[in-house]
């Protein structure tokens, strides 16, 4: 870490790029709450995007002046791509609750993958909340956890669930991470990310923790 910021080879086995976190402080509007408190962050939250491209999630987690920001984005190939320094807590959790904690933000590190989501199928075409059409062989049927019937969902990428675990191994070597969780997780009754196709126990089996 320099700044806050990982340096671009911090790992040999996946791509990033750390230049809008370097240029951060440049921004007319930052979107953050300041700086964590001592001991923190603890907590790594996970995302899906909805939009699918990564310049539509670029244009909207740090160019715009939409209230929501992150600290990485995780595109379909496996490529990270760091948008703010991690001494600096993000809006990404909204109103959410965990552990007899309320408002997340101040707590954790966001991550977002990018992903459709659950999709709507009309006809033999599947599209995204944002009419975006997805090709069937990205899609598959699920319940998620917090619902009583199955939907269609977008499938993640592998590059993208390897990258997410060798992102988070080296989290876990500099920030005293204790939970790792789905948006879903703490706020049950808004959010659907990172939905069912998230492959939970095999991410959380890879960096030793329990479900």
């Amino acid at each position: 870490f320099i700044n806050h910021i990982l340096e671009n080879d911090f790992s040999k086995k996946i791509k990033f790029d750390n230049t809008y976190a370097k240029n951060y402080n440049n921004l007319i509007s930052k979107k953050d709450s300041g700086l964590f408190n001592e001991n923190l962050p603890d907590t790594i939250v996970l995302h899906y995007t909805v939009y699918t491209k990564l310049k539509d999630v670029i244009d909207v987690l740090y160019y715009s002046n939409v209230e929501v920001s992150i600290h990485f984005v995780i595109d379909l190939d496996g490529t990270i791509y760091q948008l703010m320094p991690l001494n600096l807590v993000a809006w990404h959790t909204g109103i959410s609750k965990m552990n007899k904690r309320e408002s997340i933000n101040k707590y954790s590190i966001g991550i977002e993958l990018i992903n459709a989501g659950f999709l709507e199928k009309r006809g033999d075409v599947f599209f995204s909340e944002l009419n975006e059409i997805i090709e069937s062989e990205n899609v598959e049927r699920a319940k998620h956890k917090n619902e009583a019937i199955s939907r269609y969902w977008a499938k993640y990428k592998i590059e993208q669930i390897e990258s997410l675990i060798q992102l988070c191994v080296v989290l876990k070597q500099h920030f005293n991470i204790q939970y790792i969780v789905g948006h879903d997780d703490i706020s049950p009754n808004r959010k659907k990310d990172p939905g069912p196709l998230f492959p939970k126990k095999y991410v959380l089996d890879n960096l030793n923790f329990d479900i």
